[in-house]
């Protein structure tokens, strides 16, 4: 199984304003929670390759179905250098999407800060056993293969 991923460039504008050409990819991906009443609508993601957790709002999908592990800081995301987010590890279930394709149920680690304003992230380290990425990035195509 296939599920199509999008893939995203643009240029970094400091360095434009200086002079200088440098473009950077960020990647997207459809994604469903377990929610107490089944599962959340879709939702674009950020797709991060080297992450082996994800992050999710609790104000984003107040209703997910989660186990929650333990107290921990979320760090990275926050723009001061040295800062991190309170937060609780968790295992969720998720399922990634596009628009002809659902996978199956994917149990994955994922940090819930207490924090709103954070980004949807998919940390594909978080299972690197049942997937192959393959990304082309001068079309800007790609997907990720379930095998």
């Amino acid at each position: 199984m296939k599920i199509h991923i999008e893939c995203v460039g643009t240029q970094d504008l400091e360095a434009l304003e200086r002079g200088y050409t440098i473009e950077w990819y960020r990647l997207f991906v459809r994604v469903q929670f377990q929610v107490v009443n089944g599962w959340s609508k879709s939702y674009r993601a950020i797709l991060d390759t080297g992450s082996p957790h994800c992050v999710v709002s609790r104000a984003l999908i107040p209703d997910i179905v989660k186990k929650t592990l333990f107290k921990t800081r979320l760090a990275g995301i926050v723009p001061k250098e040295g800062s991190f987010l309170k937060a609780d590890m968790a295992q969720v279930q998720l399922c990634l999407s596009d628009d002809h394709v659902v996978s199956e149920p994917i149990k994955v680690m994922a940090m819930i800060p207490d924090e709103n304003d954070v980004p949807l992230i998919i940390g594909l380290a978080a299972f690197p056993k049942y997937l192959r990425l393959d990304l082309k990035f001068t079309s800007r195509h790609g997907y990720i293969e379930f095998v």
